[in-house]
């Protein structure tokens, strides 16, 4: 896993995904998900995964164990296993969310309360915003184990990188490799911009670069 000078670097998900690429791995690029607004992206975390069930009970079950137990820098991930069209997730979940340090939110599920949640520096990926309270009607649960995410497994501390372009699951243990060579990428296309703005052909720009 990547330590916390990793975690402070910004990190695009265009560069992860073709990183991934070069190294041969799945391409680990989440979709289906909208991005609400709210946040500075990019941004990255250690996932940490939950999945959302149907349930008659009261409130949200296990939705409070599983805020309170965040850490710092980390990703919340939910899955969503319910077949109920309700949110999980909403304003007083996000400024608890913030309030634990985790940098984000990533759920195949709806969320509400999208202006409370703008005004926290988390960022969230979604289905989309649902008026619709899940209170008696959602749970949370399964902490810690595997879960499908817009046709990604990921598994509790993958590393999670998120923008304003989508999202990129990178497996826990290939994360300092795709890390390494996501900043080699950046680096490079930063030296193909700086060299488009000087006046270089596009062509001449790549090579200079020593890009593709």
């Amino acid at each position: 896993m990547a330590d916390d000078t990793t975690y402070r670097r910004r990190f695009e998900t265009p560069a992860v995904s073709d990183a991934m690429d070069g190294l041969g791995l799945e391409p680990g690029v989440v979709t289906g998900l909208t991005r609400l607004a709210g946040g500075v992206p990019p941004v990255m975390g250690p996932a940490r995964t939950a999945t959302v069930v149907d349930t008659d009970e009261p409130d949200i079950p296990g939705l409070a164990e599983y805020l309170d137990e965040a850490a710092d820098g980390d990703m919340l991930v939910l899955g969503w296993a319910a077949s109920t069209t309700a949110s999980a997730w909403g304003g007083l979940a996000a400024t608890r969310t913030a309030g634990r340090g985790c940098v984000g939110l990533v759920t195949a599920g709806w969320v509400r309360d999208v202006e409370e949640i703008g005004a926290t520096p988390l960022v969230v990926w979604c289905r989309g915003p649902m008026p619709r309270s899940g209170k008696g009607r959602l749970a949370v649960q399964r902490v810690g184990e595997q879960v499908e995410l817009g046709g990604v497994l990921v598994r509790d501390r993958d590393l999670v990188v998120v923008d304003s372009t989508g999202v990129c699951v990178v497996p826990r243990d290939r994360s300092p490799d795709v890390l390494e060579a996501a900043a080699r990428l950046q680096e490079r296309e930063e030296a193909f911009r700086s060299a488009l703005a000087g006046g270089a052909g596009f062509g001449a720009a790549r090579t200079r670069a020593g890009t593709m």
